[in-house]
C-alpha cells in the first residue's frame, strides 16, 4: 500500500511539473502572437501611410499639370537689354510661324537657366488652349532652326517623358500609331508601360554587377610557411671551447 501511495506521488509530481512547463510554454507563445499581432497591425499602418504619401503626391502632381496646361516653353531667342517679352514673343511667332491673327496671353516672361542662344527660356501663358493648339501644330516650321517650342510640365513629367522618347521615337520608324499624353505613351491604342521596363533594367544591371565582380585576393603564406622557392636557412653549430 505503502508503495502504491509512493508511486501516485511520484507520477503527480511529474505530471506537475510537465503541467507546469506546458503552462510556461502557452504563456510564451501568446506573448510572441501578441508581439506578432502588433508588428502587423505597425506594417499595415505603415503600408497605409505609404500609400496615402503616394496618393497625395499624384494629386499634387496633377494639379501642378493642370496649371501648366496652357503653358508653352519657348526657347533660343536672344535676350536683348530692356526687352518686352510679349512683344519679341509676337514678332517670333509672326515671322518664324506665321501667326498673324492675335493671340491672348496672361504672361510672358523669361525663367530658368540659359539655353539655346545662351538665351534664358520664355514661358507663356495662353488665355485660349485653341490658340496653344494652333501654335503647336506649327512648331515643324523650325526644323533645322535654332529654336524650340515645348509643352510645360513638372520636372517629374519631364523625367518621364525623357524616357519614353527613345521608345516613341523606334515606334515612329516603324509606322505605328503613337500618341504621348503626359507622361503616358499609347502605341497603336496601347498604354506602354514604362515601369516594366525599369525593373528589367535594374535586374540587368544587378546581374551585370555580380558578373563583374573581381576575384577574391589570393591569400600569401605566413612568414613561417615553408614555400618551394623559399626554405629556412639553418643555423651552423658552432665548436664552442670548454674551460680547461
Amino acid at each position: 500500500m505503502s508503495d502504491m501511495y509512493d508511486q501516485c506521488k511520484t507520477e503527480y509530481k511529474t505530471s506537475s511539473n510537465q503541467i507546469s512547463a506546458l503552462n510556461k510554454k502557452v504563456d510564451y507563445l501568446e506573448k510572441k502572437l501578441e508581439q506578432s499581432q502588433k508588428n502587423i497591425c505597425q506594417s499595415s499602418t505603415k503600408q497605409v501611410q505609404d500609400d496615402e504619401i503616394i496618393e497625395l503626391k499624384d494629386k499634387i502632381l496633377d494639379l501642378q499639370c493642370r496649371s501648366m496646361k496652357n503653358n508653352l516653353i519657348f526657347t533660343g531667342l536672344c535676350h536683348s537689354k530692356f526687352e518686352n517679352c510679349e512683344n519679341k514673343l509676337r514678332g517670333f511667332l509672326r515671322q518664324e510661324l506665321e501667326v498673324n491673327h492675335f493671340i491672348e496671353f496672361g504672361n510672358v516672361h523669361r525663367f530658368g537657366k540659359p539655353g539655346l542662344n545662351g538665351a534664358r527660356p520664355i514661358v507663356a501663358r495662353f488665355i485660349y488652349h485653341s490658340d496653344l493648339q494652333f501654335v503647336l501644330n506649327n512648331a515643324n516650321k523650325l526644323r533645322g532652326a535654332p529654336f524650340g517650342i515645348s509643352e510645360q510640365f513638372p520636372a517629374e513629367i519631364v523625367k518621364r517623358r525623357k524616357k519614353l522618347y527613345p521608345v516613341m521615337k523606334d515606334a515612329k520608324q516603324q509606322q505605328r500609331d503613337v500618341v504621348l499624353v503626359r507622361d503616358r505613351l499609347y502605341i497603336d491604342g496601347q498604354l506602354y508601360n514604362l515601369q516594366e521596363d525599369d525593373d528589367f533594367e535594374r535586374h540587368m544591371e544587378s546581374d551585370s554587377a555580380v558578373n563583374q565582380a573581381p576575384p577574391s585576393p589570393l591569400r600569401s603564406p605566413p612568414n613561417n610557411r615553408i614555400t618551394p622557392d623559399k626554405r629556412p636557412t639553418k643555423r651552423r653549430r658552432q665548436n664552442g671551447t670548454t674551460p680547461s
